[in-house]
């Protein structure tokens, strides 16, 4: 089953379902073998965003105590899993753009690429050495035990209603202070609310499929442009700290300014894809979300409509 709400259940079903799916389904990516470890690692950390972003949806219901425990576990998780999957990104990072500005490819690329493969490897290895698939394992089937002890009350939208609301509003906040001279780091947090929004409108994406499915491919879009600029910020950072002899001045020059200019043509694309996502205030969204889901609710499909 998808990662969305079903009409037919309540808000608290559904919520305690999807965290049950997710673990699951991380739980077999983990032991299928024909996936190799740096994609279990991959599948693993999505399944786990996926769960924060839940648990951020029922945050106020939940209650602070019980979200800071179990966000920060979870979190924890994703962090011991992180290293080798970040160093494969950067390596990618660096293929597409020498692939996309043939003049990188003159620029000392083999040997900021081996160094880069030989950082991945090196990070797959601690990886491995410090998390066992076992480990992560029992992680998971922790988590889901205690899915069912969620402190959930309301089973409407007022229960889910201020979780959406606060992702929207701080990612449209997020965007509005941005300009010329943001940094890596205000990017990088707009980002996270933008992917909370995106999670959350994926789960209400039945209440209205036409509509919602448009905007949730739109805010994917966003994240994925956000993504890659915080994957070139990153590169930028790696460029600046790389060991004497790796590449020349001239080439690292060449490297930076690429990375730079780059950047802020995603920051131009992005800023503007979600002036649109953010074109209302939150109360408006909210209204209008709200009408959308109590339709949803009560509606009848024909065969109910006809036998009434």
């Amino acid at each position: 089953m998808a990662y969305r709400l079903k009409r037919k259940e309540t808000v608290t079903d559904g919520v305690r379902r999807i965290a049950h799916q997710q673990l699951a389904r991380a739980a077999g990516e983990l032991a299928d073998e024909s996936l190799d470890r740096d994609q279990q690692v991959h599948q693993v950390r999505k399944r786990l965003k996926k769960l924060r972003a839940l648990l951020r949806l029922v945050r106020k219901d939940i209650g602070k105590s019980a979200y800071r425990r179990e966000n920060g576990r979870l979190r924890a998780l994703g962090r011991r899993l992180s290293g080798a999957r970040d160093a494969q990104v950067m390596l990618d990072t660096v293929d597409a753009l020498a692939g996309d500005h043939p003049a990188l490819a003159m620029a000392g690329f083999d040997t900021l690429r081996a160094h880069l493969a030989q950082q991945r490897d090196r990070e797959s290895f601690d990886d491995e050495a410090a998390t066992s698939a076992d480990e992560i394992s029992d992680e998971l089937v922790g988590a889901d035990a205690r899915v069912d002890r969620w402190p959930l009350g309301a089973t409407e939208i007022d229960g889910i209603a201020a979780g959406i609301r606060r992702a929207y509003k701080r990612g449209r906040r997020a965007l509005q202070r941005l300009d010329d001279d943001s940094t890596d780091a205000q990017l990088h947090a707009w980002r996270k609310r933008v992917k909370d929004h995106w999670y959350h409108s994926r789960l209400l994406e039945k209440v209205w499929p036409g509509l919602m499915s448009c905007y949730i491919d739109e805010l994917k879009k966003l994240s994925e442009l956000l993504g890659d600029h915080h994957d070139l910020a990153v590169l930028q950072s790696t460029l600046a700290q790389l060991p004497e002899g790796i590449l020349t001045a001239d080439d690292g020059d060449i490297w930076q300014r690429r990375v730079a200019d780059e950047k802020r043509l995603l920051q131009r694309h992005a800023e503007r894809l979600g002036a649109r996502i953010y074109a209302e205030k939150p109360k408006r969204f909210m209204r209008r979300l709200d009408h959308y889901w109590r339709d949803w609710r009560d509606w009848r499909d024909w065969r109910d409509w006809r036998q009434r």
